[in-house]
């Protein structure tokens, strides 16, 4: 049974880790496609992400708002 719970564990800890990396890029992809005609809709996206249990999601998601706001000229 201890074998079997820590399978389910590794399982557990690379569906997290898969999760992270799909959301990371998923944020890069949102800042690269940034223009002023999509722009509140990418940033209302983004600013959910500010809320993620995961400090380090939170963070990269508010930098993603700063290169946007850095790279968007206002409409």
């Amino acid at each position: 049974v201890p074998d079997r719970m820590l399978l389910l564990c590794d399982c557990c800890s690379f569906r997290l880790l898969i999760c992270r990396y799909v959301k990371q890029l998923k944020m890069e992809i949102l800042a690269l496609l940034a223009s002023a005609s999509n722009v509140y809709d990418i940033v209302g996206e983004l600013t959910e992400y500010t809320r993620d249990i995961s400090a380090d999601t939170a963070r990269q998601a508010v930098k993603a708002v700063g290169r946007i706001a850095l790279s968007v000229s206002r409409a």
